[in-house]
């Protein structure tokens, strides 16, 4: 399985649409787990930005058992946090 969010706003309303878009997704164990561990690291990271200031946000992770032993998976996790400087509205 593999996942994908992706927003681009200011405070609050980033943070909830970011929590609609990952708690939409649906996975297996430990991926599930870890999507939700992830979403809580967004959420803390947009904590300390100024409420007025745009970020973007892109975070994505995928698991595979491919050639694996019964029980054994492999994730791979990316996120990006990037403040949007001279943002025009």
């Amino acid at each position: 399985m593999s996942w994908h969010v992706t927003a681009i706003g200011r405070g609050e309303p980033l943070r909830n649409n970011l929590n609609e878009q990952i708690s939409r997704i649906t996975c297996i164990e430990p991926e599930h787990a870890i999507k939700g561990d992830v979403a809580t690291l967004i959420a803390r990271a947009l904590s300390c930005y100024p409420a007025n200031m745009v970020v973007k946000v892109t975070a994505s992770g995928s698991q595979t058992n491919h050639q694996m032993s019964d029980g054994e998976f492999v994730n791979s996790l990316s996120v990006q946090i990037e403040p949007q400087w001279g943002f025009v509205e």
